[in-house]
C-alpha cells in the first residue's frame, strides 16, 4: 500500500492600516498602485500592520472547490469580477458548517484589479476599505464569490484584526494555500 499524503489548507492574512483623512492612500489604490508601492510610499501614514495565520475551510467552499476540479463548478467563479473579501464583527468560533460571516456588522468589498493571483500552489486575494467603509471591530473575515453572505464563502477566519475607524484606509491581503 502507498504512502498516505495529507493536504492542509492554510491561510496567511495581512492587514495594513493607514491614517488617511485626506483619502490619498485610497486614491492611490483606486488608481491601481500595487500594494507594495502603497506601503512604501505612505510608510509615514502606516499606523498598524498585522499578520495572522489560520482559518477554517467552510463546507460550501470545499464543495465548490471539488466541483471546480471536475469542471462542474457553478457560476460565478472566484475571478476578478466576482471575488470579494468580507469582514465582520462576529467572534463566534469558526466551524465548517457556517456559510458566511456571523457578525451584526459586516462589509464585503470586491478584490483589487489584478487579483486573485495564483502562483506556487496558492491564491492571493486583496482589497481595501476606504475611510468611510467597514468602521467597526474586525473579528472575522472570509473570501467569497459575491458581495454578501448569499455567495459561496470559501473560508471563515476568526481573529482580532483590530478596530477600523473613519480616518483609516485598511488593506487586507489573504493568501490561501494547499500544503
Amino acid at each position: 500500500m502507498g504512502k498516505i499524503t495529507k493536504v492542509r489548507f492554510t491561510t496567511l492574512t495581512k492587514t495594513y492600516s493607514f491614517l488617511d483623512r485626506d483619502g490619498l492612500v485610497a486614491k492611490a489604490l483606486q488608481k491601481g498602485m500595487p500594494i507594495e508601492e502603497v506601503v512604501k510610499k505612505f510608510k509615514d501614514r502606516l499606523v498598524e500592520k498585522r499578520i495572522k495565520k489560520g482559518n477554517v475551510l467552510l463546507n460550501e467552499g470545499a464543495h465548490y472547490l471539488m466541483l471546480a476540479l471536475t469542471g462542474a463548478a457553478p457560476s460565478p467563479p472566484f475571478d476578478n469580477l466576482n471575488s470579494h473579501i468580507g469582514v465582520g464583527n462576529g467572534n463566534d468560533p469558526a466551524s465548517p458548517e457556517q456559510t458566511g460571516l456571523l457578525g451584526s456588522s459586516i462589509a464585503y468589498k470586491k478584490v483589487l484589479e489584478g487579483y486573485p493571483v495564483v502562483e506556487n500552489g496558492s491564491v492571493t486575494f486583496a482589497t481595501f476599505f476606504e475611510p468611510h467603509e467597514a468602521n467597526f471591530h474586525w473579528w472575522e473575515w472570509t473570501v467569497a464569490n459575491g458581495r454578501d453572505n448569499s455567495a459561496v464563502n470559501l473560508n471563515r477566519a476568526v481573529e482580532d484584526l483590530g478596530v477600523k475607524t473613519s480616518d483609516v484606509s485598511r488593506i487586507i491581503v489573504v493568501v490561501l494555500a494547499l500544503e
